[in-house]
């Protein structure tokens, strides 16, 4: 399971500094041709909040389809800061809650410890893994309202889904989730 979490994270944010801005390229499929598993992900997916300019939050998702068993699901919370604000450490356990249409899911994690650093402006960046059904992203997906809330150590974050946030998770749901 490590192995898969390391991977995701890898691949999450490769893909997120390379900042993708056409939709199709917020979907990225890799495949291992060694162990015949796809690793699919929705990158990019900011969840904005004006009234929070000094802290940014992406929600993303991930697939793993392996040839012997059922895909693997999993959230990917990537935080950014300016460093006056600094880092929330989100500590392992159960510190993503997602509310869809009143509907409260709490996603399991490792934490962020291993994946808090500064990029080159200085800002303070981590990002969380956390593991989801396929039924938790179809909920995500088919609601009409979505909240999130990031525990961290230092605080607490929420964010509301937009309009976009919701197509690319409905894209998400309908072309990666068997």
């Amino acid at each position: 399971m490590n192995t898969k979490f390391g991977i995701i994270s890898i691949a999450a944010l490769a893909l997120f500094l390379t900042g993708c801005a056409i939709k199709d390229a917020d979907f990225i499929t890799y495949k291992d041709h060694f162990k015949g598993e796809k690793l699919h992900t929705m990158t990019n997916n900011l969840i904005p909040d004006e009234s929070d300019p000094g802290r940014a939050i992406w929600l993303n998702a991930s697939s793993i389809d392996t040839p012997s068993s059922l895909s693997d699901y999993y959230l990917e919370v990537h935080y950014e800061a300016r460093p006056g604000i600094g880092f929330l450490n989100i500590p392992s356990g159960r510190t993503l809650e997602i509310q869809a249409d009143g509907e409260v899911m709490t996603f399991i994690g490792p934490g962020s410890s291993q994946s808090r650093d500064h990029n080159k402006e200085g800002n303070c960046v981590e990002n969380a893994i956390y593991i989801a059904r396929a039924r938790d992203l179809m909920t995500i997906a088919n609601a009409s309202t979505v909240t999130l809330k990031i525990k961290g150590e230092n605080d607490t974050v929420s964010r509301e889904f937009t309009k976009e946030n919701f197509e690319k998770f409905n894209y998400f749901v309908e072309h990666y989730i068997y």
